[in-house]
């Protein structure tokens, strides 16, 4: 399966990143924290990883010589990586970048609804009664007692004729009936 290309980003049949791609992107700046739009394309990196499901340890492997400043890189490996670390726990607690991660993490779990329906439908068809309910639920084909949903009426009334409208005035000839 060749790999799909998302915006900006490479990723491979299996959610993960072309690293290649990725990492010649930020190559052309070695300091990155000393400029904004640095620092913003490293953060978009981060986040798509984030979404994709890696966890902070290895984010901070893959990206550790970008989240770094000049003064770290002359450091052990070791604190390297507690550094880039460091940097990845204060950008978690931004809101712009946790908007960011979850804006990618939503995308990746749309893209499998079909397989979480497709197991829900196995273990129905396997006899799973509450898996039945569910699939049954969600195709709109049944309803939990006491959930009753509104239903949409369209009366239409094109083709009807309206009736005379009634005025409260009696015509015709009366006769005075006397006592």
């Amino acid at each position: 399966m060749a790999a799909m290309s998302s915006g900006q980003w490479v990723v491979q049949p299996n959610g993960d990143l072309d690293q290649r791609r990725l990492l010649s992107d930020l190559k052309h700046h070695p300091k990155p924290q000393e400029r904004p739009e640095d620092k913003e394309k490293i953060q978009y990196a981060a986040a798509k990883m984030y979404g994709l499901g890696y966890k902070r340890g290895e984010i901070a492997k893959r990206l550790r010589k970008y989240l770094i400043d000049a003064y770290e890189q002359e450091q052990r490996p070791d604190l390297q990586h507690r550094a880039a670390v460091r940097r990845l726990k204060k950008w978690e607690m931004e809101q712009k970048f946790r908007d960011l991660i979850w804006e990618f993490a939503v995308v990746k779990n749309d893209l499998r609804n079909e397989e979480i329906l497709e197991g829900v439908f196995q273990k129905a068809r396997r006899g799973r009664v509450d898996a039945a309910k569910l699939l049954l639920e969600l195709t709109g084909r049944y309803s939990p007692k006491g959930e009753t949903a509104p239903t949409n009426v369209a009366i239409v009334f094109g083709t009807v004729p309206r009736p005379p409208v009634d005025t409260g005035t009696v015509e015709g000839n009366a006769k005075a009936v006397e006592p």
